[in-house]
């Protein structure tokens, strides 16, 4: 062996090797497993017990009691009625209006005051969801509110929006639009931005329409971005709670008691926290699930 060259070091030989990577991976692993794999084994445990939040009270193991009886909860399967009404109506509402203002600021790329624009158009998606719900609870408040002084200076009747069971949901499902239309916008954007221009050259010398160029071009080349943004949508929607609670706190009544909300009164309100753990537990699963489903639809596509 040359006598110039030095033998490595201990440190050299386990970061130049393969287990340099595992090494430096390490430390966001056990910070990652610590803030998300234990939580999710506490919750699985106290799922199977009668854990009430008080250590005053000696754990029973029940088994699957808390499971069964989610079938007889007449307000969680409201809930869940209610998210699900959400969810078929927020998430293809939610792509639609972010492909048409996504369409509006490529047409707008490049102009004069289009950055700026854009930044405004994403400040609702950086607020809270709970100065969001204040913010619209006050313009929507029946007898102050802004939105019926410009209703009825139109001549048009004055509206309950949150303080109607009929219209309370409905009127919710806007503002939790209003809020995350911009980011799902930003993600199309980018999408299709990154479409390649002669694309659309060629479409127009065959005389395409503009229907034929979203069904042929646009939608086929942004199946991707459409999936990543329906399953940040569906779980937006599953975990909608703050916005709930500052707008109508669940109700008139429980129309808008969505399942996040629920799970929250089931645990602090009633201080049945094993049962509000084996509802997270379902919803979890059932995120899962629609997670899976989008995936699954995009493989069978491409």
């Amino acid at each position: 062996m040359n006598g110039s060259q030095q033998m490595p070091t201990l440190r050299e030989r386990i970061l130049d090797g393969n287990v340099g990577g595992y090494v430096l991976l390490a430390p966001g692993v056990i910070i990652l497993a610590a803030l998300t794999l234990w939580p999710l084994i506490f919750s699985v445990g106290i799922s199977l017990t009668d854990y009430a939040g008080s250590a005053a009270k000696p754990l029973t193991f029940v088994g699957v009691d808390n499971y069964t009886r989610l079938a007889n909860d007449v307000i969680f399967v409201d809930s869940l009625i209610v998210t699900a009404k959400v969810f078929l109506i927020t998430i293809p509402l939610q792509l639609a209006l972010a492909y048409l203002c996504a369409r509006v600021f490529q047409a707008a790329h490049g102009m004069v005051g289009v950055r700026l624009f854009r930044t405004l158009f994403i400040l609702p998606t950086m607020m809270t969801a709970l100065s969001v719900a204040l913010f619209w609870r006050y313009i929507f408040d029946p007898v102050m509110g802004i939105a019926n002084y410009v209703l009825t200076s139109l001549g048009l009747p004055a509206q309950l929006f949150l303080a109607d069971p009929a219209s309370a949901l409905y009127t919710v499902i806007f503002i939790f639009l209003w809020q995350w239309v911009p980011f799902t916008t930003l993600i199309l954007l980018a999408g299709l931005l990154a479409i390649p221009s002669p694309i659309y050259e060629a479409a127009a010398l065959d005389g395409a329409r503009w229907y034929q160029r979203i069904w042929y071009i646009d939608l086929p080349l942004l199946r991707r971005v459409l999936g990543i943004g329906a399953i940040l949508a569906t779980v937006e929607v599953l975990r909608i709670f703050d916005l709930v609670y500052g707008a109508t706190q669940g109700g008139p009544g429980t129309s808008t008691f969505t399942v996040s909300y629920g799970i929250f009164r089931t645990a602090f309100n009633n201080f049945n926290t094993a049962q509000a753990a084996a509802q997270s537990l379902l919803v979890l699963l059932v995120a899962i699930l629609i997670a899976q489903l989008f995936v699954r639809l995009l493989k069978e596509e491409e």
